[in-house]
């Protein structure tokens, strides 16, 4: 008797494992899966600042961003006033609640200086829309 309820517990154990791990991976890949526009439109942004497309750029902020910069110069004003450009990042945070999201990284602005990238986003239209950003040199 002793020897079956050890095997069954070892089997429990066993099982216990594989499903925490199986549940690590879907919930890690179910949270890729509704964050993915908010990465999606945080790198859309970014590429087109890094290549002075400012004009797609604003067209990725929330229409309370856009009345805030004015048109697609105030967002080249802002970024350029800190000199704040960056020319690669890797984003690796993203947290979303309701209709409000963020996405944090860290990248590399001209002239090899290091940067933290915070990015706020706010859904408009069941789209998400660039709502502020701080480029910050570390």
């Amino acid at each position: 008797m002793r020897k079956n309820t050890r095997k069954i517990i070892i089997i429990l154990i066993i099982l216990l494992v594989a499903a925490a791990g199986t549940w690590g991976y879907f919930s890690g890949a179910f949270n890729r899966l509704i964050t993915r526009d908010l990465a999606s439109t945080s790198e859309k942004f970014l590429a087109a600042v890094k290549i002075d497309d400012y004009d797609t750029a604003f067209s990725l902020c929330s229409s309370a961003f856009k009345s805030e910069l004015g048109d697609p110069d105030g967002l080249k004003k802002a970024i350029a006033h800190r000199d704040a450009i960056p020319t690669e990042w890797k984003l690796n945070l993203f947290r979303m609640k309701g209709n409000k999201g963020e996405v944090e990284g860290t990248g590399t602005l001209t002239r090899g200086r290091r940067a933290i990238i915070n990015i706020a986003l706010s859904r408009e239209n069941r789209k998400w829309m660039i709502s502020g950003f701080l480029i910050e040199e570390q």
